[in-house]
């Protein structure tokens, strides 16, 4: 019962291509589309329609167009949600910025916060609020303040 086990090792194969740090050929270039963008521009563009514009005239007329012609109404959320889903194609995203302030920040306890998170309406206009005061100039933020 005393049986050895033996295992024949496979050598590494060497390296093939490139060496590390050699500068990249081929492949896609930086800001070309890949293959689904491709391919969703193609059939919104054979469809003659663009998703964008739908999305923010649904936003603001709360109507969406149907192939016949007339207009179907949709929920305040749906309003929302369209918006929503436009904004990384029209804002930048905030990045986040570390450092000295040069103020001291001041916080508040909002007793009603839960309530307004709790209510998706509510949410998003205290969004909207928000945003709304860190984009106003100091005058008009200290008027609202």
């Amino acid at each position: 019962m005393d049986e050895q086990l033996t295992v024949e090792l496979i050598p590494a194969k060497p390296r093939r291509g490139f060496q590390p740090g050699h500068p990249k050929f081929g492949g896609r270039r930086k800001g070309s589309f890949g293959i689904r963008s491709a391919n969703a521009r193609a059939v919104a563009e054979k469809l003659r329609i663009c998703p964008l514009e739908l999305l923010l005239r649904a936003a603001a007329t709360g109507e969406l167009p149907n192939a016949d012609g007339s207009k179907t109404r949709i929920s305040p959320e749906a309003r929302i949600n369209a918006a929503r889903s436009c904004v990384p194609f029209l804002y930048a995203r905030r990045s986040y910025v570390s450092g000295h302030l040069e103020h001291d920040v001041q916080t508040r306890e909002v007793p009603a916060l839960e309530h307004i998170m709790r209510d998706p309406e509510l949410a998003a206009a205290a969004d909207r609020i928000a945003f709304a005061m860190l984009d106003a100039p100091d005058a008009e933020y200290e008027a609202i303040r």
